[in-house]
């Protein structure tokens, strides 16, 4: 069986547990407290190491990924600008990711919210895979990151659970197009979307292996 721990919360959302949201992103950004940011973010890196070292002795060769946990995001941007998460987050993220990668094991964050412009930093922070919430540009983010980092992506125009079997094959087959289109593997999300029926998996399958042969063609 495959097993993908979530270790919540990551490091920014660990410091607003203690400062509170304002103080904490305050914190980030003000020089006189930085240090002690940093000294609290690497020995936080030291826990999540630990915690991974712990689930692999638990299930040993069924941890295949783990999931960091940091929101960065909201509805319509940014919470932090990629200048402060280059300089105060990434570097104590890639000392656990590369912790993982030296267990053969992938690192994936979960970061909610329009956070486009901070996965440059993730994928500098070592992950490949990106859990997110379905409000990301994916006809921009797929093309432009997805040879780097995979994302999350729901199916569009997901029918109504009762709707004919048909309408779920096609939603299916859509979904299928457009990821050809978008050029870039990625990860079937469906915690964002209306419940997926029987039909739909079915013909995800069936016709995703048909459409990715003829495109390698």
């Amino acid at each position: 069986y495959f097993c993908e721990p979530v270790i919540c919360t990551g490091w920014f959302e660990r410091l607003i547990s203690f400062m509170d949201f304002a103080n904490a992103s305050m914190a980030l950004i003000d020089p006189e407290q930085k240090d002690a940011v940093n000294e609290l973010f690497d020995r936080l890196s030291d826990l999540y190491m630990i915690l991974i070292d712990k689930f692999i002795e638990t299930f040993p060769g069924h941890i295949h990924c783990v999931c960091l946990h940091d929101d960065w995001g909201h509805q319509h941007g940014m919470i932090l600008s990629p200048a402060t998460v280059k300089e105060m987050i990434v570097p104590h993220m890639k000392k656990v990711t590369d912790h993982l990668h030296s267990k053969g094991i992938l690192a994936e964050i979960h970061s909610c919210g329009k956070v486009e412009p901070l996965i440059p930093a993730m994928i500098d922070a070592g992950f490949s895979l990106l859990e997110n919430q379905s409000i990301l540009d994916f006809d921009d983010v797929v093309p432009r990151y997805g040879d780097k980092i995979k994302v999350h992506m729901p199916p569009e125009n997901v029918p109504p659970e009762d709707a004919p079997a048909e309408a779920f094959r096609q939603c299916a087959r859509n979904y299928v197009e457009k990821v050809i289109k978008l050029g870039n593997p990625v990860i079937l999300e469906t915690f964002y979307s209306s419940p997926l029926t029987p039909e739909f998996w079915e013909e995800l399958y069936r016709y995703s292996r048909i459409r990715f042969l003829e495109s390698q063609l």
